[in-house]
């Protein structure tokens, strides 16, 4: 196992791992966390070649707001015609007048499910900093506010209910 943020960062490192990794003569199964924009940025062939030195799985966050549906259906087909798998984590906040990231991910996410069978996707909620800079960013506020069920019963409870049914969907 090894662990770093930035893995495809630096093209030219990622293919000399694969490359020694392939060359090794075991077989050696890894997963890497990269961006969107990584994958898209990466030629056809480096995905496969990935795929071949023992990549199982890439694991890919979706930051909280809109996600960008173009750019991850763009991701997923890209994945699925190298034979990668993937896990997409979508970070939603509570939903406001103006947004409901809840549903945006669901529907970005039953995209990604249809496109391939081996991605698993998973929604989770994200902490939103107090707005209120007398509120202050203490360890006892943020520990308070990371647990607090959203204001919003009803956008919560579809909440629970989502992450549920996408859990037992891909098991």
């Amino acid at each position: 196992l090894f662990r770093y943020e930035d893995f495809f960062g630096d093209t030219a490192r990622v293919d000399a791992s694969a490359q020694g990794l392939a060359d090794g003569g075991g077989r050696l199964g890894w997963q890497a966390r990269a961006r969107p924009h990584d994958v898209v940025e990466s030629a056809p062939g480096r995905l496969r070649f990935h795929a071949e030195s023992g990549c199982r799985k890439l694991h890919l966050a979706v930051a909280p707001g809109a996600p960008p549906r173009e750019l991850l259906l763009e991701v997923g087909s890209r994945l699925h015609e190298a034979r990668l798998a993937a896990r997409f984590v979508f970070d939603v906040a509570e939903p406001d007048r103006g947004f409901d990231g809840l549903a945006a991910a669901v529907a970005v996410a039953r995209s990604l499910c249809a496109l391939d069978g081996r991605f698993e996707t998973s929604i989770r909620r994200v902490w939103a900093p107090p707005v209120d800079p007398a509120e202050g960013r203490s360890l006892e506020g943020w520990a308070r506010d990371a647990e607090a069920p959203w204001k919003n019963t009803r956008a919560e409870r579809r909440l629970v209910r989502t992450t549920y049914f996408f859990s037992e969907a891909q098991r």
